[in-house]
C-alpha cells in the first residue's frame, strides 16, 4: 500500500472559539502541479462507509507527533462529514501548547490550507485514471481505499481546501 498525501487551501480564523473546521478534501477541483501532473478527487471517491471504517487522525503538516484530534470508525474528537462538495471536518483544538499554537496560527492566517493522506487499492484498476490532456498529465482519483489523515498544512496541493476557527456571532 502506498500512502499518498494531498493538500487543499483556505483556512480562516475569525473568533475566540477553539473550534477549527474546514474542508480536507474538495471534490472535482484540480490540484496544483504535483511534480509533472495534476490530480482531481472525484465525487464518490470517498464514501460514508469508508469514513465509518477508517481511523483518521488530524495533525499538523502530516506529523503524527502533532496530533490534535482523531476519528476512529466515526467516533472521536474529530468530526468528519461527507458533503456534496467534499470532506468537511470540525474539532475543538486541545487545551495544550500545541492546540494553542495551532489556534494562534489559524487565527492569524499563518496556516489556512488543509491536506489529507490516502491510499489506493492498486489492484483495482478503476480506482484511478491517468491521461494526457494537451501537454499536461492528469490523474483522476475515483475510489480511495484508505483515508489515513487530515492535516492543517503550510503548503497545500489543492487550492480549494480550507480551515477556520468558528464561534458564536
Amino acid at each position: 500500500m502506498q500512502v499518498i498525501y494531498r493538500s487543499i487551501d483556505t483556512v480562516n480564523a475569525e473568533s475566540e472559539s477553539r473550534t477549527i473546521s474546514g474542508y480536507a478534501v474538495v471534490f472535482d477541483s484540480w490540484s496544483r502541479d504535483l511534480g509533472g501532473f495534476q490530480e482531481i478527487i472525484k465525487r464518490g471517491s470517498i464514501t460514508q462507509d469508508l469514513i465509518n471504517q477508517s481511523d483518521v487522525i488530524m495533525n499538523i503538516n502530516h506529523d503524527d507527533d502533532k496530533l490534535v484530534a482523531r476519528c476512529n470508525k466515526g467516533v472521536g474528537t474529530l468530526r468528519l462529514e461527507l458533503r456534496e462538495d467534499g470532506l468537511f471536518f470540525e474539532f475543538e483544538a486541545p487545551t495544550t501548547q500545541l492546540g494553542d499554537e495551532l489556534l494562534f496560527n489559524v487565527r492569524n492566517r499563518n496556516l489556512f490550507e488543509c491536506s489529507f493522506a490516502f491510499a489506493l487499492d492498486t489492484e483495482d484498476e478503476t480506482c484511478q485514471r491517468w491521461y494526457r490532456e494537451n501537454s499536461s498529465i492528469k490523474r483522476e482519483i475515483n475510489k480511495i481505499a484508505h483515508l489515513l489523515d487530515c492535516s492543517i498544512v503550510t503548503h497545500a496541493a489543492y487550492a480549494a481546501t480550507n480551515c477556520a476557527t468558528r464561534g458564536l456571532k
